[in-house]
């Protein structure tokens, strides 16, 4: 599993006699499946078919296990950030751009980033990302941060009239990031 993601909480209160290998970063995950250093691992649904792409050797054994819900994260000392988002989203859910975002990405697989107008008038939004989570979400290509996420921080940065600086870190250190303020959002 993911360290620190939900399917480690999952896999620990659901499978209590197994053994449980965390790992820092989706590719370590199918590495070790691949290698037979683990028998099984929990993945994002949407990532699947990408990591079914690249690594043929690897297969689905289940259906979903669970629905999990996945959003923005912000510290609990910045809600105007959080309110400001959650305008920006319901204007992309109004206008019909977050449905497009989700079919390109989710539905059609697509891999190129639109360009997205910025009005920078001042500051920057610091987003903390993963760059291996893998496509739908965010890998990097041709030197440039990619995917569904990617493209949802850049154009709230320009709904703020921001500039967006990207903080790549581990998946396990960014709720510590964003609580202690070292980055804006996750």
């Amino acid at each position: 599993v993911l360290l620190g993601s939900t399917h480690d909480r999952y896999a620990t209160s659901h499978f209590p006699n197994a053994t449980i290998l965390q790992y820092k970063s989706p590719p370590d995950i199918a590495l070790a499946v691949i290698s037979g250093k683990v028998d099984a691992a929990f993945y994002a649904r949407e990532t699947l078919p990408e990591v079914l792409r690249t690594e043929p050797e690897l297969g689905v054994i289940s259906d979903s296990l669970e629905e999990i819900p996945i959003g923005v994260g912000f510290s609990k000392d910045n809600q105007q950030l959080r309110q400001q988002f959650n305008s920006f989203l319901a204007q992309t859910q109004q206008n019909g751009l977050y449905a497009d975002m989700v079919e390109r990405w989710l539905g059609k697989g697509d891999t190129r980033m639109p360009h997205i107008p910025s009005t920078e008038v001042g500051g920057t939004l610091k987003v903390g990302n993963t760059s291996d989570k893998g496509l739908p979400f965010t890998i990097v290509k041709d030197g440039r941060l990619i995917g569904f996420d990617n493209e949802l921080a850049e154009r709230f940065a320009a709904f703020l009239g921001k500039k967006i600086v990207y903080a790549d870190m581990e998946f396990g250190s960014l709720i510590a990031a964003a609580s202690t303020n070292k980055i804006d959002a996750i």
